[in-house]
Order: C-alpha cells, then sequence, then structure tokens
C-alpha cells in the first residue's frame, strides 16, 4: 500500500503532533508498506533517516508573501523554489512561528479555501506531486485545517482521505469573527470529501460529531503511539522536582503549576522545584509569570531550560520525581504527559481529554480537576509523603504506555482502517465527485 501522510511541520519547534506523525509513519513502515510523510510550511524537526520524507509544499514563506500580496501568487516557479529552500525555511523557522489565533483567521480562512484561497498555486503543486510522481493509494491528512485540500485531492486523485483530529476546534474556536464561523463552515463542507476520521482518544468522539459533522460511523479511536525508551533505574530526587515540558502559552497552564509552588513552598513548607522546558509561544504570559515568580520568592525554585531537543528529553524526565502539564483545555493526544509515562514518572493530570481513559483504569498518575492550582498541590503533598506510592505509579504509567500506546500497534490500527476503505468494508464516499 502506498500511502501520502501529509502533516503540517513546526519548524525548529519540538512538537507533539510531529512527533506523533513520524513515530506512526516508522510504524507503518515496519509493517512493509511505502508511506512518504509529506511536510507542510516548514520542515520537520525529525529529520532522521529512519524518517520517510517527501518534498516541503506549502512553504511558509510562500503562504505568507501569497497571503499577504498577489503579486507572490504568479510569480516564477524559480523564485518559489528558492523561497521553499529546506535551508531557508529551517533558518527563519529559528525565530518565530505565529500561533496566536487572533492574528491568523485570514491565513486559516484562505487555507480552508482550498482552490478557492491565496494558497491555491501551493495546492496545484502539491496534487500535481501525488497524481504524476508519487500516485498513493491512500492521503492522510494530519489535522482538519489542512481539509482544504481534500476537495481537490477527491476530484483529482479519487482515493480515500482519511483526517486525524487533534485539537483543532479549540483553535478555530479562538479566531476572531468573521473569521471564526466561516472556518468552521469550511471544515464542515470539506469534511464532505473525507472518508474516515481517527480520534485520538474516546472523549473527543462527540466533539468530532459537532466539528466536522461526522457520524460514529466515520469515526475510529486509535491513540497516539511513541516509542518506549530503554527502562532505566528510577532513583529518589532531592529536592522533590515538578517537570512541565510544553509550548510555553495560557492553554498549558503553566501559571497553574507556578501557584500549585507557592501553596508547597511557603504555605506547606515543602522542598521542592519545578524543572520547566520549552518554547516561548507567548512573550506577554511568560512576562506574567517572571513577575509571579518573583512576588512569591520561588527564584530559587523554579528552573527553566528553555526547548529541549528531542534527544535531550530522557535526561529531563530523569530529573523530575513527577510530571504534569495542567492543560486548560481537553488534551486530545498529550504527547508529553505520554512521554513521561513511557520514561515511569508518575503523572498530575487535569480529569479531562484522554487523560481519565489513560489513567483511570491502568494508573499511572493522578487525576485533578482542571484549572485548580490547590489539586495540583495536594496531589505533589501526597506523593512527596509516600516514595512508594510514587513509585508504584511510574511503573504503572510504564505499563500502560507499553500496553496501549506503542507506534506498531498504533500504526496496525490506522492501517486496519486504510484496508477496510480500499476493501470496502467502509464505504469511500463518492456522492460528491
Amino acid at each position: 500500500m502506498r500511502i501520502a501522510y501529509i502533516s503540517a511541520g513546526a519548524g525548529a519547534m519540538y512538537c507533539g503532533a510531529c512527533t506523533r506523525d513520524a513515530n506512526l509513519a516508522r510504524g507503518i513502515r515496519r509493517q512493509g508498506h511505502d508511506i512518504q510523510l509529506i511536510p507542510l510550511y516548514t520542515p520537520l524537526k525529525d529529520q532522521s533517516r529512519s524518517l520517510p520524507l517527501g518534498p516541503i509544499f506549502f512553504g511558509g514563506i510562500n503562504v505568507y508573501l501569497q497571503q499577504a500580496c498577489g503579486l507572490f501568487r504568479h510569480v516564477p516557479r524559480a523564485l518559489d523554489r528558492m523561497l521553499d529552500s529546506e535551508h531557508l525555511l529551517r533558518w527563519v523557522s529559528e525565530f518565530s512561528i505565529e500561533v496566536d489565533p487572533r492574528k491568523l483567521g485570514p491565513m486559516t480562512v484562505s487555507m480552508l479555501e482550498g482552490r478557492d484561497g491565496k494558497q491555491k498555486k501551493e495546492l496545484s503543486r502539491l496534487l500535481d506531486y501525488l497524481e504524476h510522481d508519487f500516485r498513493p493509494d491512500v492521503v492522510h491528512l494530519t489535522n482538519a485545517l489542512l481539509s482544504g485540500i481534500a476537495p481537490e485531492l477527491k476530484r483529482r486523485l479519487n482515493v480515500p482521505v482519511l483526517c486525524t483530529y487533534q485539537g483543532e476546534d479549540n483553535f478555530i474556536g479562538d479566531l476572531p469573527e468573521p473569521h471564526r464561523a466561516r472556518a468552521l463552515e469550511l471544515v464542515r463542507h470539506n469534511a464532505t470529501f473525507i472518508d474516515h476520521t481517527v480520534c485520538p482518544c474516546q472523549a473527543s468522539v462527540p466533539t468530532v460529531e459537532a466539528f466536522m459533522g461526522h457520524p460514529r460511523s466515520m469515526l475510529t479511536v486509535i491513540r497516539t503511539g511513541i516509542p518506549l525508551p530503554p527502562e532505566t533505574d528510577r532513583r529518589t530526587i532531592d529536592p522533590f522536582t515538578i517537570g512541565h515540558l510544553s509550548g510555553i502559552r495560557p492553554a498549558k497552564g503553566l501559571d497553574l503549576l507556578i501557584e500549585a509552588l507557592r501553596i508547597l513552598v511557603h504555605e506547606r513548607g515543602r522542598s521542592v522545584k519545578l524543572l520547566i522546558g520549552g518554547r516561548v509561544l507567548d512573550t506577554a504570559f511568560w512576562k506574567r509569570i517572571g513577575r509571579s515568580v518573583r512576588k512569591h520568592r520561588l527564584d530559587k525554585h523554579v528552573v527553566y531550560l528553555g526547548e529541549l531537543p528531542p534527544e535531550q528529553i530522557p535526561a529531563f524526565h530523569a530529573r523530575c520525581s513527577v510530571f504534569c502539564v495542567p492543560s486548560r483545555f481537553p488534551e486530545p493526544r498529550g504527547v508529553a504527559v505520554l512521554e513521561a509515562m513511557a520514561a515511569a514518572v508518575p503523572v498530575i493530570a487535569p480529569d479531562s481529554g484522554t487523560y481519565p481513559e489513560l489513567i483511570s483504569a491502568h494508573g499511572g498518575g493522578m487525576l485533578v480537576r482542571p484549572s485548580d492550582p490547590l489539586a495540583i498541590a495536594d496531589a505533589v503533598d501526597k506523593l512527596m509523603k509516600s516514595s512508594t506510592l510514587a513509585e508504584s505509579l511510574g511503573r504503572q504509567a510504564r505499563n500502560r504506555v507499553a500496553q496501549c500506546c506503542g507506534p506498531d500497534q498504533t500504526a496496525v490500527q490506522t492501517l486496519d482502517g486504510y484496508k477496510a476503505i480500499l476493501s470496502g468494508q467502509v464505504s469511500m464516499r463518492q456522492d460528491l465527485l
């Protein structure tokens, strides 16, 4: 089977979605299938030889210029190639990637408009490549914000088109009007050209039904897969250390952890440290974090390591007594938490999104009320009082990931979905061609 797996690159930023895509592509390749991971916007962070990468399309510089100025929608291909240079895109992405929905309304709508959008030249180039060079049996879009590609994919290739949901409704919900309403309308229109949608957890199924307009018969739950790192001896860490590894923005709840740290240090007299890794995606939010740390005299208890490359993440986990990303929204994937669990680090997670399904049945951590610093502090306190409990939860965490979230398990489940559509067990949509 030939599979085109179209993934939005995050440039130099370590990205849970990109990690998921790379792990799945490797898993499918190990199963003996021809898969090509095709990056959009920027090169993927992971450039290892084991990753079957295609050319970059919708280069971020070109997409931006074509959005901003009509002249760039008609420039010669030679200039496009220069602007799409992998080295140039990688260099530019080192500086900043705009992720604020309040500033991305027009671009989001244009990309969702597909052949009617301002980047139609880029769409045509991608389709030419798929039609004449790679010729896939299946095309898999890694999120619904790429669904503007789907109508032309169906018209020109007439192959099964799948899409993975990963919380795009939260992004669209933060767009200003009128872009929010238009983007939602376009996602639902484009979804009529998608044959099947993959949901990363059972809790996301009702959301996807409402967001994309797909009935449950067109949805499949396949958990995010991550490789299991080598098992290491977990030692007692002094002082007790809370790990937080994520893009730094309000939705990920770092401010909640700072407040929990204040409670532990100043109200309960605990010797505890907060170890932070991740790229700053919201400068104003990061400045507020800094002011809060200084105001509450937590400077000696907080360590910021900056953004960590993938090869440094195991060492980060080795320094953590517990791991917590107290997201304010229901996480559909929770890759950072999964990686900590795979490293046998117990986790504290909000009781929402994917986490109850990961933790409730088999352990591996503690669920707390969402957006509640006191509940986080109580959970940390409980682990600090019982090293036996912490060790037990760490073992359970690793076992849970091994049981349900290995990349080969995810690959087999994904391939089963492709085969079901190709064999006719799941009908392919033909009504709108």
